[in-house]
């Protein structure tokens, strides 16, 4: 707990006539008061930028069919990789909405939420394919005494977080909104230091693109050496809107079809079960039993989470954190927690429980790659490890392809918070292709993954020489 005096002439001078103590007792209080001693000059966000603006809350209507919708992307799915799965727009509303598209170098803030509120994304190409919502910042950076990636790596530093989300208000929902990054003071870091900062943030940024690229192809080899044809929403059960036309599935099961583990209709489906029998036909296929190693699914296991803020400490990393861009979590102390319970290169990693969102992480699958090797993550994982016929990268693949996350999801059970049942799962259906496309497309997963880990590891050391400058400064 923080604890600070406050005089009644601070209370009245402030911004608003600020009475919350999250104002006063704030990092940002520290930042600012730390400026004085800052040898170069200040100039604010707002003289930053060619322009920062917020559009309009409007209605939105959604579609399921990608050839009737763009991507929306909202502020949670910003901070992802794999943004495949996002809502879709109707194309007609989105060509009446051209101000809500983002461009590559823009900088979006979050100004809606809770944990999400102030988080920081550079956009890239992906993002430029999307319409974005109404609850992001657009800041347009003019580069006039602040390189754009100085901008970022500040903004996404410890010091940017607690600015952007010092002046928030709101109850329930809380918010920032443009006048509050306009007023955000920020040192003019040298040149040569500029220059630094924005060549790791800039490439950073490339690498992404170039990983996402990368996924891209993996997609499309594993869709030519399989012969299997994209799914559509017709092929599958999903939960939410629907449109009236879509056929209502009715089907009976004989009563030694069905499994002991299961009486759920959800696991039967008459559109799961046909493109199951289209998969089996079009290629050879094996249980995913028959890919796994012996130990076939495995997880974490449960150990003591006791907070601390500590280099010694372990970053625990739960299903929300583990599909951004930049791995966060809480830090706990490493007492009771087993070495062999973190995270090994090459792991593949299905989130094992949530809701059946069509947006929601719930049985999509994440690699083990560089960033996430010697990482601790929470118990609700489902992990496996292939044996030496079956390269992880392409099991990877296709479990995160259309066909891989529907297959997950058929076998779920649960209401509110649902998981997968794992002796269903282990039965679905794996296509096996001859050993060098089975390779190239490991390797494209793989190269994938070590360039988003290089990005993410680059993007951290730009954020640690912002961070760095700073508290050489402040702690004079």
């Amino acid at each position: 707990m923080k604890s600070a005096r406050c005089s009644l002439s601070q209370l009245l001078h402030s911004e608003g006539l600020r009475f919350n103590t999250s104002y006063y007792v704030n990092d940002a209080v520290d930042y600012y008061e730390g400026l004085v001693k800052c040898p170069y000059s200040i100039t604010k966000l707002g003289d930053e930028a060619e322009r920062i603006f917020l559009c309009n809350i409007f209605s939105r209507c959604f579609v399921k069919d990608a050839d009737h919708g763009v991507p929306y992307m909202t502020p949670s799915e910003m901070l992802r990789f794999d943004m495949g799965q996002a809502k879709l727009l109707s194309k007609k509303q989105a060509e009446d909405l051209p101000h809500l598209r983002v461009k590559r170098g823009w900088i979006l803030i979050s100004c809606s939420g809770s944990a999400a509120l102030g988080s920081v994304v550079q956009a890239d190409e992906r993002h430029e394919r999307m319409i974005a919502t109404h609850d992001l910042i657009r800041f347009i950076p003019n580069e006039k005494n602040l390189k754009s990636g100085v901008v970022v790596a500040f903004l996404k530093s410890k010091y940017g977080k607690a600015t952007l989300t010092h002046s928030q208000y709101g109850s329930c929902i809380l918010h920032i909104n443009r006048d509050h990054v306009s007023a955000i003071r920020i040192p003019i870091f040298p040149e040569q230091f500029q220059k630094r900062v924005h060549k790791l943030i800039d490439e950073s940024l490339r690498l992404r693109e170039e990983a996402s690229r990368l996924e891209g192809d993996a997609q499309c080899k594993l869709r030519q050496y399989t012969g299997l044809s994209a799914l559509s929403p017709d092929d599958y059960n999903y939960f939410g809107a629907r449109p009236a036309s879509r056929e209502i599935s009715v089907f009976s099961r004989r009563l030694s079809a069905m499994s002991e583990l299961t009486f759920q209709a959800f696991n039967y489906s008459e559109r799961t079960r046909k493109w199951i029998e289209y998969c089996k036909r079009t290629c050879n296929c094996v249980s995913l039993r028959d890919v796994l190693d012996e130990r076939e699914f495995f997880s974490t296991g449960s150990f003591p989470r006791l907070e601390l803020d500590s280099p010694k400490s372990y970053l625990l990393i739960n299903q929300t954190d583990i599909f951004n861009l930049r791995l966060s979590g809480k830090k706990i102390a490493r007492r009771g927690v087993k070495i062999r319970n973190l995270v090994q290169y090459g792991e593949v990693i299905i989130a094992g429980v949530g809701t059946l969102g069509e947006s929601e992480t719930f049985c999509r699958v994440v690699f083990g790659n560089e960033m996430l090797t010697g990482q601790l993550i929470s118990g609700e994982f489902i992990r496996m490890n292939t044996n030496e016929k079956y390269p992880s990268g392409y099991l990877y693949a296709w479990l995160h392809s259309d066909y891989g996350f529907r297959l997950i999801r058929s076998t779920q059970a649960g209401t509110k918070q649902c998981r997968p049942i794992q002796k269903l799962l282990l039965e679905m259906p794996v296509p096996v292709l001859e050993r060098r496309k089975m390779n190239e497309i490991d390797r494209l997963v793989r190269e994938a993954q070590t360039k988003l880990s290089t990005a993410a590891e680059l993007e951290e050391r730009a954020i640690g020489a912002i961070e760095a400058e700073i508290e050489s400064w402040q702690g004079a």
